[in-house]
């Protein structure tokens, strides 16, 4: 039993690692075995299916879960008495607010701010996404807030001078009043905490798979990470996270936190580093996901994976590089005026960037004849502010060059 820990920065590297711990030996007895891999978006899920495919010749048999279908399945296991159906998430949560807020939201003097929101006479659409934002909130607080919620449950709010937290208390204590045998995610990792603290009936870790894949990872919040820490202490945890640097960098810190813990020390002679400063100023929230990996005691960290090179012929693979190392080049690095490996694109509109993404793969797709659409990888902040303008854009082209290539 364990946490095994094992970090690269390229994703091949790490599902080279899972092929070869799944890979079955001829004789096998756990042949027709169920391998149980938690995941935390489809894309990881398919990349993980076709690589490891790619390298065993087949996989099959395998369940795919995101981190709350897996602490549902553990719970349903060391609690079967309890009932899955009184749990309460986003999608039923939003109906039992909306109803709350129309019962005795709107008559109580501290939620004032839903009733001027939701106006009167009673906007039922604005109602209905203010219900829906509230239980996603509420979700939310679940796991990253826990000590908020207790401090609601017990009538005290933990921020006086904030104007939004008491008419929030008053709508959670009516749902827990009006709903008190519903779970949310922190009372089940609360009951999930208390059985698997201590050893287990054989029947009971039977029932629970050999071993858990958590593939893929670059973040996980603290209600995870104990929860894995949990079910390490009776069956196996591979953990295969995304890891930008080989070097360790818990101790970096960005030049907004340098400045402040310098102002703060008397001698103002604190030395503080920060490596690589584009990995310190926007990688905190992986440095601090992996210290706390590394407070966990019974993790056993396996030899990282990288597959780098220190080829830098362009700009792109220079700034990899240095992230990679923890290290820093000398601003007066020289750039090939024809390296467009790293572009910047100033657009008027969302169209207009579509245009130019458009004409940007055509260009190449034409000069690189070996790229495959796989290999592509298109990330925006917000799909929906762009959705209908690649359909638009990609399918004028495409009628128009059939039209222009008719005789």
């Amino acid at each position: 039993m364990g946490l095994h820990l094992y970090n690269s920065q390229d994703l091949s590297c790490l599902s080279n690692e899972v092929a070869e711990l799944i890979k079955i030996k001829k004789n096998s007895k756990d042949l027709l075995k169920q391998e149980y891999f938690i995941v935390t978006t489809s894309g990881i899920r398919r990349f993980l299916s076709l690589d490891v495919t790619n390298r065993n010749m087949v996989f099959a048999n395998a369940k795919f879960l995101n981190p709350n279908e897996a602490v549902k399945m553990v719970y349903s296991v060391v609690c079967p008495d309890s009932d899955l159906k009184s749990f309460s998430d986003t999608n039923n949560l939003k109906w039992v607010l909306m109803e709350l807020i129309l019962k005795k939201g709107i008559s109580d003097p501290d939620c004032a701010f839903i009733k001027n929101y939701i106006g009167n006479p009673i906007n039922q659409k604005k109602l209905f996404h203010l219900s829906e934002s509230i239980a996603d909130i509420f979700d939310k607080y679940t796991i990253y807030r826990h000590d908020l919620i207790k401090a609601w449950e017990n009538g005290k709010t933990l921020y006086n001078g904030f104007k939004h937290e008491k008419w929030q208390m008053k709508l959670w204590n009516y749902y827990k009043q009006s709903c008190p045998d519903d779970l949310n995610k922190y009372s089940i990792m609360e009951l999930i905490n208390k059985d698997l603290s201590g050893s287990l009936p054989c029947k009971t870790k039977e029932s629970l798979p050999a071993r858990f894949f958590v593939f893929g990872i670059s973040y996980l919040a603290k209600y995870y990470i104990r929860f894995l820490e949990l079910l390490s202490r009776h069956i196996e945890i591979y953990l295969f996270c995304f890891n930008p640097c080989i070097e360790y960098w818990g101790d970096i810190r960005s030049d907004k936190e340098i400045m402040w813990a310098r102002k703060k020390s008397r001698n103002g002679d604190l030395y503080m580093g920060n490596g690589n400063s584009l990995l310190a100023n926007m990688g905190k929230t992986g440095r601090d996901f992996f210290e706390e990996l590394y407070e966990i005691e019974n993790l056993e960290e396996h030899e990282p994976r990288h597959g780098y090179t220190n080829d830098c012929n362009t700009l792109l693979k220079k700034i990899q590089y240095d992230i990679i190392t923890l290290s820093t080049r000398d601003k007066d690095n020289i750039i090939n005026a024809n390296d467009d490996s790293l572009v910047f694109a100033i657009c008027h509109s969302p169209m207009r960037e579509v245009e130019a993404l458009h004409d940007r793969l055509l260009k190449w797709f034409e000069d690189d004849h070996t790229l495959k659409p796989k290999d592509i990888l298109v990330m925006t902040p917000d799909i929906n502010l762009y959705a209908p303008y690649p359909y638009n854009d990609f399918y004028f082209f495409e009628c128009s060059h059939i039209f222009r290539s008719k005789p």
